[in-house]
């Protein structure tokens, strides 16, 4: 997914891929206001995600209506790709992080 975005941005892109990030950036950063809706699925895929994921990722946590949700691994994860590109993924410091978590998890 990551080098299919940047490669459609390559090709078609006109702004700067941080102009484009940035309401991205700020919206995980500052988080939003969680409705109703939203409250509901938490709920209802709860186990499913500590299934998947244990208890150690923010999907897991209570959120009802009215919470912030805010995402600041995603806000740091997206502020990283603007400053290294696709290869920041593949090669940085994400890439370093996502083996690792694999490796602890038990993953190849």
């Amino acid at each position: 997914t990551v080098a299919g975005i940047f490669a459609v941005h390559e090709k078609f892109g006109t702004l700067p891929m941080e102009e484009l990030l940035e309401p991205v950036i700020l919206l995980a950063r500052n988080g939003f206001v969680v409705t109703q809706n939203q409250q509901n699925a938490l709920e209802r895929y709860r186990e499913e995600f500590l299934r998947a994921n244990g208890d150690t990722i923010l999907f897991v946590r209570d959120f009802n209506k009215g919470d912030t949700l805010k995402n600041t691994a995603l806000a740091l994860t997206l502020e990283r790709l603007t400053r290294g590109g696709k290869k920041e993924f593949y090669e940085g410091e994400i890439a370093k992080n996502l083996v690792a978590f694999l490796q602890e998890k038990g993953g190849l």
